[in-house]
């Protein structure tokens, strides 16, 4: 078998994959999916096109292009893994994510759980949920994830709703305001979110004025190719528009 046969099956495997993989979030549709989706049709076409001086210059930006994806995602992946909370913060921002008719999401409840674990360690900590109502979500964010820790043991009266927010940006802003309230200016607090989003996240609450720490909860591995890939696309944005 020539290697042109052997390169033409293995793209034509992955890209099916990839495609199948990709059409398994179609309802869930966001950049990441997109980014997925358009990885399969390039490797199923891979070798499907004709070789012309125009299509090889085509092939050659797309794989410095995903060179440089694939160097900001492993960016991503180590540098959230730094500065980590010590454990002993006056207060934590439980950072929101999808709430399904049928309860959270998988994200959301490894970062619930995660809150669980560190509150476990510091019971004293206020919390802080954050996140409004989306379109197809039943209730705010912050509702589901206030009630998901209250059945879970932790204490209501340490339970602050920020439930206005649509985006990580506002979680901060808004956060901050319940912060000061709560310390004035005197206070320690660390980010709660799913490790694919902990340097973002931590970058948005610099811009916020907010030098936080991060306790990671870990990414669901079913969703891991998806939120990484709309991860560097975010960063991305947060790199040249500061938001």
């Amino acid at each position: 078998m020539k290697n042109a046969d052997k390169l033409k099956i293995v793209t034509t495997i992955i890209g099916i994959l990839l495609f199948i993989y990709g059409l398994a979030f179609i309802f869930v549709f966001n950049q990441g999916t997109f980014v997925i989706l358009f990885l399969a049709v390039v490797l199923l076409l891979w070798t499907r096109v004709k070789s012309v001086p125009a299509t090889r210059f085509f092939k050659f930006l797309l794989v410095l292009g995903y060179i440089f994806f694939g160097a900001i995602m492993v960016f991503i992946a180590v540098a959230g893994t730094c500065d980590k909370a010590s454990g002993d913060e006056d207060a934590v921002i439980v950072l929101g994510c999808k709430v399904n008719e049928s309860g959270v999401s998988n994200s959301l409840k490894a970062r619930l759980d995660t809150t669980l674990e560190y509150h476990s360690i510091n019971p004293k900590a206020k919390i802080i949920v954050t996140g409004g109502q989306g379109s197809n979500e039943p209730m705010t964010e912050a509702e589901a994830m206030k009630r998901y820790l209250v059945a879970n043991g932790v204490p209501e009266n340490i339970i602050y709703k920020e439930d206005k927010s649509t985006s990580t940006n506002e979680n901060f802003a808004n956060s901050k305001k319940i912060l000061e309230n709560l310390f004035d200016d005197d206070y320690t607090a660390c980010i709660i979110t799913n490790s694919f989003h902990a340097y973002r996240s931590r970058g948005l609450a610099k811009l916020n004025g907010m030098n936080l720490t991060t306790y990671n909860a870990p990414t669901p591995y079913i969703s891991m190719p998806v939120d990484y890939c709309r991860e560097v696309l975010a960063v991305i944005k947060l790199w040249l528009f500061k938001y």
